[in-house]
């Protein structure tokens, strides 16, 4: 069988508003439970302390909300290898608390985009972040914001349209030709660093 490959790279003009990506389903096991114990520091008993959970009239332990929340990291479904070259960050996240979560339970999470805000070199994707339980609960829904670069190609495509422009702004102001000769050169310098930086 050949070397496999990641998938190639998609910059933010690939995306579009309504895609959906799929993170595998997990149910909360204690282990799971004491792995967030652990990482996140938290000793809240409702969350670690079967008895005192039942005494309170909880079924079982109680998953933290950011134990819920993590379940929608984009890093556990293929958002990342869809991203390799052109993800710059997570700018924010957000979310809201719909149901509990208990030991157990299984959780389904999913994200989509709702939001394409484009930039200069660089555009934000926001999606809609939600988990669900076995019986189709909305457990969590919440909002991640990614950093996405540019295609080069596109970046690079605007880039000379507007060099092949500068030479009419030149010629419509004759009456100051130098600060229109400065205004070009700057433009063509910031294009070119530009390329360098993106290609």
């Amino acid at each position: 069988m050949p070397r496999l490959h990641a998938p190639e790279t998609r910059w933010f003009d690939d995306f579009a508003i309504g895609e959906t990506f799929y993170i595998p389903s997990r149910t909360m096991t204690d282990a799971l439970f004491a792995a967030f114990q652990l990482a996140s520091g938290d000793n809240d008993p409702i969350h670690y302390d079967v008895e005192f959970c039942k005494e309170r009239g909880h079924p079982a332990m109680l998953a933290h909300g950011l134990q819920v929340f993590i379940q929608t990291a984009a890093g556990a479904g293929n958002f990342p290898q869809q991203t390799a070259d052109s993800l710059v960050a997570l700018l924010s996240f957000s979310g809201e608390m719909h149901h509990p979560l208990y030991a157990g339970d299984t959780a389904y999470p999913g994200l989509e985009i709702v939001k394409l805000t484009p930039q200069r070199t660089t555009g934000i994707i926001e999606m809609r972040a939600i988990v669900l339980n076995q019986h189709d609960q909305l457990i969590m829904e919440g909002t991640h914001r990614y950093l996405v670069k540019k295609s080069s190609r596109l970046m690079m495509s605007h880039c000379e349209g507007n060099l092949r422009l500068a030479p009419l702004v030149g010629e419509n102001r004759k009456a100051k030709p130098n600060r229109c000769a400065k205004k070009r050169m700057h433009h063509q310098g910031q294009c070119a660093n530009q390329w360098r930086i993106w290609r």
